[in-house]
């Protein structure tokens, strides 16, 4: 196994185990959600990352973002060729994984020059369910862990719910109910 696969598996397991503690969190705290159906879709959490024709790009996606936070090159032999492989794997991983408003329409809009920026069109994620829901921001909550280093999702919510998703209201209360008790629960 070479540096980059490594540090993917420990990178990618460690938000694996951080989203599973958030869901912990939730059950612990009795959060009004079936709490057997979302232990058991948790239990597949990114799963589809581990395989083809996700894990060689997203082996070097993760390479790319730890060379950015630290400061090194990252080196790619065709750049135009590794944004459409992200694209593609990310599509792949969206459209796979429950926790993704993606999951839930037929179209999905990736921005093909940065998968983290909004796409050109909002994605419809009116249709997600209650468990997708909650485990989105048990997700994002594990982001904000990894990437700030607190517990609060607040922030990645407030500029992307109708921004790059679209939201009922009641979905839209339902995600900062969850995101708050995750707060008040993890400290």
């Amino acid at each position: 196994m070479d540096e980059r696969e490594a540090w993917f598996l420990k990178r990618t397991l460690t938000h694996i185990l951080r989203v599973k503690r958030n869901v912990l969190a939730l059950v612990e705290a009795d959060f009004p959600v079936d709490h057997v159906a979302l232990m058991q879709q948790n239990a597949r959490h990114d799963a589809t990352k581990f395989e083809e024709p996700e894990k060689s790009t997203y082996v070097d996606l993760t390479w790319r973002y730890k060379c950015e936070r630290e400061g090194i090159p990252f080196e790619i032999d065709d750049p135009e060729e590794f944004q459409r492989r992200v694209t593609e794997a990310t599509i792949h991983h969206v459209k796979h994984n429950p926790h993704h408003p993606e999951f839930f329409v037929t179209e999905t809009h990736i921005n093909p020059d940065n998968r983290d920026a909004p796409p050109e069109a909002m994605v419809d994620g009116t249709h997600m369910s209650d468990i997708g829901l909650v485990e989105m921001c048990c997700d994002w909550t594990a982001m904000s862990q990894e990437k700030l280093g607190h517990n609060s999702a607040h922030g990645w919510a407030k500029a992307n719910i109708n921004v790059r998703w679209k939201f009922t209201e009641a979905q839209e209360k339902r995600i900062y109910q969850t995101l708050d008790t995750l707060v008040e629960v993890l400290g």
